[in-house]
């Protein structure tokens, strides 16, 4: 018998604050179409990445996606980086 009890973590895309950060470190102003261009991931993922709505998301898209803003950061970036997770909230 299983002893899960339902929901109490939850993940978080945290892609805007990698984008922060390498913007913060390249001087350079990252927006979306740039990410889209240079990754060849396309622009609704990387907006439903951004805005918290993505579900799911190829293993080969957040090494792009990481690889891109780790070269603009000057850091080497992992899942641990772009997605988080937190304890829901109980009600």
């Amino acid at each position: 018998m299983s002893s899960y009890k339902g929901r109490n973590m939850m993940s978080k895309w945290h892609l805007k604050e990698l984008i922060g950060r390498a913007e913060s470190v390249s001087g350079e102003n990252i927006s979306y179409r740039d990410i889209c261009e240079a990754t060849g991931i396309s622009p609704n993922t990387i907006t439903q990445m951004a805005t918290g709505k993505a579900k799911r998301v190829d293993l080969s898209t957040v090494d792009r996606l990481l690889d891109f803003l780790g070269s603009k950061a000057g850091e080497t970036l992992t899942l641990d980086d772009l997605l988080k997770r937190y304890p829901v909230e109980q009600r």
